[in-house]
Formats: structure tokens, sequence, C-alpha cells
């Protein structure tokens, strides 16, 4: 890794439930069944939690799996803060559960797929119904908190898509599953970008730039998280100071509260951890390195003693915070990053047997991507990010696609948004100023 300044590790978390508690009843926002026929948008199929629940319940198992998809989340994080200069924002969970999705119709890469993700030596259907649990009771633990996660699948129409593949989407991923004509690339991608502008309240409206007349079917994810602070900062406190970036000083906005947190501090870093939503069930979890360590050695000791293992050295303290407000956008090409974390073989061919009813369903990932924002200021925190996975296939025989022509903190630090209690890490990010 390249050398990085002094920096603050962020995350933000949601409390789970404990196990052997029932998960809430849920609707979906729209009809449960997909639109086989000429669509205009997608369906919305997120579940709306109806009532408040205490803790998400995780089985031992399922708590494996948070902490196997925390790992992710912080390799990825060396990964990107390697690769990109400046400040960004991204979400581990919502490429976990794009990828998760491509996993279930696939019978030759879905071990690495769920390897990569941290989900070693699992079963597919107990891994499908894990984030089953996640989607139904992330949402419900601080209904003054928002959180969706909305997926969908969008097939084209030269292909009969598995009943069986439906219901795993549909059940255990709350998903939509539409076949559309793909014969019209703008026309798609419209409906791509309506779907996920409606999904992350519109914070990121124009998601795909463009949509490849080769893609026959794609996988999408969005999330949207909305949390105000326990103890809300005070704008009169805010004030101007210096925030030393890598290139220099830059004047930044910062906010003051003194406030119980849990607290760490050691060597090598300080962490602090703010409690968010009325009942504290959230945190934004910061973790700043001490004056001369580097931010590349604070995440290999994340990396290597995993996030769980920080956050229970954690001990309640009165803290006086001092934080920048943030704005932040980013915007990735996951196949290399994903390459470098061992997703291989979906980027070359896949056998979707699982997905499709035709023969040969040969696909290969040929576009992978995630937008993502966030902004930080005295109320809270509002976040989104979008992943599309865009995949091309052989045509079935009889069917002959149209063809389109196309001529088209006070200095650097770290950041996460995690759930609490699960410690499932749901952005990442880094703010250089």
């Amino acid at each position: 890794m390249k050398n990085t300044p002094k920096s603050i590790l962020i995350c933000i978390f949601v409390s789970m439930l404990s196990a052997g508690c029932s998960l809430l009843d849920v609707t979906r926002t729209d009809s449960e069944e997909a639109v086989i026929s000429e669509v205009e948008e997608i369906t919305v199929c997120n579940p709306i939690p109806d009532k408040e629940i205490s803790n998400v319940p995780l089985t031992p198992r399922q708590k494996s799996f948070v902490m196997g998809g925390n790992a992710f989340a912080i390799r990825l994080l060396d990964q990107i803060s390697s690769t990109q200069e400046g400040s960004f924002i991204f979400s581990p969970i919502s490429v976990a559960l794009d990828f998760s999705m491509l996993a279930a119709g696939t019978t030759d890469s879905a071990s690495e797929i769920l390897t990569a993700l941290g989900y070693d030596k699992s079963d597919m259907a107990e891994f499908n119904n894990y984030y089953k649990t996640l989607i139904e009771g992330l949402p419900a633990v601080d209904l003054s908190t928002k959180l969706k996660l909305s997926n969908a699948v969008i097939v084209s129409k030269a292909y009969s898509i598995k009943d069986s593949f439906r219901n795993v989407i549909q059940n255990n991923y709350y998903g939509a599953v539409e076949s559309m004509a793909f014969d019209k690339p703008d026309r798609v991608k419209q409906i791509i970008n309506d779907w996920v502008s409606k999904n992350t309240e519109g914070l990121i409206p124009e998601f795909l730039r463009d949509f490849s007349p080769d893609i026959t079917a794609c996988m999408l994810n969005a999330i949207y998280f909305k949390a105000g602070w326990l103890e809300p900062f005070n704008p009169e406190l805010t004030k101007e100071d210096v925030f030393n970036s890598p290139k220099g000083e830059v004047k930044k906005d910062f906010m003051v509260s003194q406030q119980e947190c849990d607290f760490l501090e050691n060597d090598s870093f300080s962490c602090v951890s703010i409690p968010m939503g009325k009942k504290g069930k959230f945190s934004m979890t910061m973790v700043l390195p001490n004056k001369g360590e580097d931010i590349n050695a604070v995440i290999g000791t994340i990396e290597n003693e995993g996030w769980e293992s920080l956050s229970g050295k954690m001990r309640s303290e009165q803290v006086l915070v001092k934080i920048p407000k943030q704005d932040l956008k980013s915007e990735f090409d996951l196949i290399p990053l994903l390459k470098s974390v061992g997703i291989n073989r979906v980027f070359q061919a896949s056998d979707f047997s699982l997905m499709v009813e035709q023969t040969p369903a040969i696909f290969r990932v040929s576009q992978a991507l995630q937008k993502a924002t966030m902004t930080l200021d005295e109320g809270g925190i509002e976040a989104a990010a979008a992943t599309f996975i865009g995949m091309e296939g052989i045509s079935p025989q009889g069917y002959e696609q149209p063809k389109v022509k196309y001529f088209t903190a006070d200095r650097p630090y770290l950041f996460c948004i995690q759930e609490n209690t699960s410690g499932a890490i749901l952005f990442v990010g880094l703010n250089n100023g």
C-alpha cells in the first residue's frame, strides 16, 4: 500500500437482535410477483417494518457470516486506499448483496464468490436466509432511523427465468425480478436510473451514464441510510479550523460536542464511537492514528485482529469530540477490486443454468460499478450507494438480439458505516480533505 497520512476510521453501527427473537412482520411496498412483460419501471420490493424490534436475531452461524463480511469490507478498504487518492465513501454490503444474488444463479462460480465475500464453506441456502434476516431486521431496530436495502434482477426477454431462482431473489433478497427487452439500451438505462434514484431518496439521480447493447442481464442493489445523533451537535459551536490534508492545510467547519461515548486509545491510535438514532442503536466510529503513525499500519492492525476485536476493547468515557462536516461522492470500477480479493471466474465465463432455462446458459460479468455518497453535519448522517453488475450472455437458439450501433477529523481519516450488534459494515471510506 502507498503511504497515506495520519487518518481517522469512521464506522456507523446499528444494533442487532439477540438470538431466539422472532423477526418482525414485514410487508412489501408493491406486488411480490415480477412483471414478465414490457415494463416501464422496476418493482420496489424492500420490506417495510411495521413494528420496532430490539435486536436482529442472528444464529451463531449467521454471526460468523457478519464477521466474514466485515473482513471482506476491510480488505476492500485496504485495496481502495492503496489505489485511490483523496477522500472516498464505499458500501461493501451493497457489493456483497449484488454478488450474492449473482452466486445464487451460477453453478460453477458460487463457491469462489462466497469465499471472497468472507463466507467460506457456507451452504447457499443458509447464506440466502442470512441476508433475508438482515434485510428484514436492520431497518426495524430503530424506526427513527431510515435504512433501506433494495435489490433487483433484470434479464433479457431472450431468456426464461427459472422459477426457483425467482423465488430465491424475491423471498430471500426482497428483490424484483423483471424480464424486459434490451433492444433499446437508453430506455433500459433510464429505467435503472429511475429505480436507483427512487431507492436512494434522490441522492444518486444519474447512476449509469450508458448501457452496453451487449448486456443481457444485470443485478442491482441500492442502500439508503439516514440517522440523527443521539445527542445532536450544537450548530452555534461549529467553527472553522484547519484540517491537515495530504496536500496541506485546508479550512473546514468543525463540529464540537462533549458526551459519553465508547472510547479506546493505545500507542497507535485513538477511537471513539458516537451514538446515533433515538436509542443509540447506530453509532459512528472514528479511528484516528496518533501523530507520527501511518494509517496503513492502522488498517493492517484492524485487518489482522478483526473489527470485532477493536470494538470489543472500547469503554464508556466522557469525550470532547471535534470532527469536520463532510460531503463525499465516489465512483468505483469494481472488477479490479474484486479480482484482487479472489473473484475471477465470473468475469470470464460461468454457467448460470440456475438462473435461466435455456442452454447454454453461459454468461460473463463485463461491468461492475458502484456509486456512493454521504453527508455528515450537526444533525446526523445521510448516505447512499448503488451497485450494478452487467452480464453478457450467449443468445439462446432461435432468438436474435437486435443489433444496436453506438457512437458514445483535523487530518485525513478512514470511515465505515456499520450495523452495531451484528457488526455488518454498510459503508467504508477515506476523507483526505
